[in-house]
C-alpha cells in the first residue's frame, strides 16, 4: 500500500492486465523503479519474431490499402523475413523461420481477403486514451490497438472489431469474462468513449488473432461471445 501520491495515475490496458494478474510487478516497476532483467541464456528471438509478424501485418495493409493482388503470399512472406533480417536474425535462424513465414503468409492472405470483404475502415496501430474521475483525482487509461475495423454503414450495424495479433498464447474467453484478461475489453471501452481517432463506436467483435505458421498456421478467437 504505497502512499496515494506515489501510485500511478495513468496505465495502459496491458498494465491493468498485469496489475490484476501480478500486482507486485506493477509496484516494482511503477513505485520502486525496478526493471525486469532477461533470464540468463534466454533467447530474444521469440519477441523479435512476434514483432516481425506484427510489422508484416501492418505492411500488408499499408502496401495494399484497398485490394490484395493475386498470389501475394510470397510478398507477405518476404515482409516477415525482411523484418527478421532487420532484427538481426542469423542465417541459421532464418533457415528455420522461412518455412514458418511462408505458412504465416498463406494464412494471412486468406485472413486479409476475408476481412477485406467487409468494406470496413481500418485503424492500424492507433493510440487511444480516456480519463475518468477517481477518488484521488483523474485516472488516465491508454491503449495502442493493433487494428480496429470500423464497419461500413449498413454492414453489421456500424459496429467495430478490435484486433490483437499474437504469435504466442492467447487468453481464453473464460479469462476475459472473469476480468483477468481485460486488454481487448478496455480497448473497446476507450473506443466506445471516443478515445481513438474515430467516432464513439461500440465493439461488436473482440478478436485475438494468433499467427504461428505451424501445423495450425493461424486462428481467430472472438472472445466477445
Amino acid at each position: 500500500t504505497p502512499p496515494v501520491d506515489r501510485r500511478p495515475r495513468e496505465l495502459p490496458v496491458t498494465g491493468v492486465e498485469r496489475w490484476l494478474r501480478d500486482p507486485y510487478a506493477v509496484y516494482a516497476q511503477r513505485i520502486l523503479g525496478l526493471k525486469v532483467l532477461d533470464r540468463p541464456g534466454a533467447s530474444a528471438e521469440a519477441m523479435a519474431r512476434g514483432n516481425a509478424v506484427h510489422e508484416a501485418i501492418e505492411r500488408i495493409v499499408r502496401t495494399w490499402p484497398d485490394v490484395l493482388p493475386e498470389d501475394c503470399a510470397d510478398q507477405i512472406a518476404d515482409f516477415i523475413v525482411d523484418a527478421m533480417v532487420e532484427a538481426g536474425f542469423e542465417d541459421s535462424a532464418l533457415a528455420r523461420e522461412r518455412p514458418l513465414a511462408r505458412n504465416c503468409a498463406r494464412w494471412l492472405e486468406t485472413f486479409e481477403r476475408d476481412r477485406g470483404a467487409r468494406g470496413a475502415t481500418l485503424l492500424i496501430e492507433q493510440s487511444g486514451r480516456i480519463a475518468f474521475p477517481a477518488p484521488a483525482g483523474p485516472f488516465v487509461l491508454t491503449a495502442r490497438a493493433d487494428r480496429i475495423e470500423l464497419d461500413a454503414p449498413g454492414n453489421t450495424g456500424g459496429g467495430a472489431a478490435v484486433h490483437d495479433f499474437k504469435t504466442g498464447q492467447t487468453p481464453s474467453q473464460k479469462q476475459v469474462v472473469q476480468g483477468f484478461a481485460p486488454q481487448l475489453t478496455l480497448t473497446a471501452a476507450i473506443l466506445a468513449e471516443g478515445g481513438f481517432p474515430a467516432p464513439p463506436t461500440e465493439a461488436t467483435e473482440l478478436l485475438y488473432v494468433k499467427v504461428t505458421g505451424r501445423r495450425d498456421p493461424g486462428k481467430v478467437e472472438d472472445v466477445s461471445r
